[in-house]
């Protein structure tokens, strides 16, 4: 009697069981993309791949897991400073770190140390990250977790500070792109040009794990050397109409002292004028009332 064939083992099973898995995480990937687009009032469509100058084409591929598609919504969020829209995108216990940083005095005091540009806007004190990693590019810790991403996002809004995106590069569960980023006081004067850099991002099951950013050092430089020629000027221009403008006329001291303080002379032996005025006013009444009564009188009989 031929016995019933056994259930299928080996290679044919593992692929089966691989499939369902892909085809699981591929679900997983979409519903957290729809989620992201949401946060940030993108339609689905809207979610594909990138072209080449930053924007998401729809096509075939709008329902399909795509980091690229993250990072597109994040920037997106991040110029229209929503900032729970991009707190949405990241994970509860998500990350933001700075690679390649370089360490200068600070401003305010000699003795502190200062991150030379924090994402283009500036000096940022290196008492304020959270953690920093000794190697070749030196990487430190902004934020972590939601209550801290949120409280950094919002000391960078309060600059305006915005990006403009391109060159989007998926790899797997990352994806990267070149920034410049603007923020003021820098923005605010023209002929300065902003920072520029990489930025990467780490998604995992459709939510952004970590936000890593380098500045390259060469743009920081060019941004400080016209902003220093900008300022210099604008403040040759302010000394140059102040210059320009016409006197003001003297005010009279209080104390009376000095010439210009004086009350001018009148003819009435040396008497001010205003002596005199008082004095030839008193004689008018005293006359007007003499020659007023004796009519007054008669007018009463």
């Amino acid at each position: 009697m031929a016995q019933a064939a056994a259930p299928a083992r080996g290679p044919a099973r593992a692929k089966t069981t691989t499939a369902t898995a892909t085809a699981r995480g591929a679900r997983r990937w979409a519903m957290g993309l729809m989620a992201a687009a949401a946060a940030v009032g993108r339609p689905r469509s809207a979610l594909a791949r990138p072209d080449g100058a930053g924007r998401i084409a729809p096509g075939r591929g709008a329902r399909q897991p795509d980091p690229a598609a993250v990072a597109w919504a994040l920037n997106a969020a991040w110029n229209a400073h929503d900032v729970e829209g991009l707190v949405a995108l990241f994970a509860p216990d998500a990350e933001v770190w700075q690679t390649r940083v370089v360490l200068v005095a600070a401003d305010s005091s000699e003795a502190a140390l200062a991150i030379e540009d924090v994402y283009g806007a500036g000096q940022g004190a290196l008492a304020d990250t959270l953690a920093a990693r000794n190697g070749p590019q030196g990487e430190v810790l902004w934020a972590a977790g939601t209550p801290r991403i949120r409280a950094w996002l919002l000391g960078l809004f309060a600059a305006g500070h915005r990006v403009e995106a391109s060159a989007y590069e998926a790899d797997g569960d990352s994806v990267a792109w070149r920034f410049r980023a603007f923020a003021d006081p820098y923005q605010r004067f023209p002929g300065v040009e902003p920072t520029e850099g990489t930025a990467r991002l780490a998604v995992h099951d459709g939510r952004v794990a970590a936000l890593t950013f380098g500045t390259e050092r060469h743009t920081v430089t060019r941004r400080t050397r016209q902003f220093d020629a900008a300022t210099q000027a604008a403040t040759r221009a302010r000394i140059a109409v102040t210059r320009s403008a016409p006197p003001r006329p003297a005010t009279p001291s209080r104390r009376g002292a000095g010439p210009a303080a004086a009350a001018p002379a009148g003819p009435a032996g040396g008497l001010p004028l205003s002596l005199v005025g008082a004095a030839a006013l008193g004689s008018f009444v005293l006359i007007r009332r003499r020659r007023v009564r004796p009519e007054g009188r008669r007018a009463r009989i």
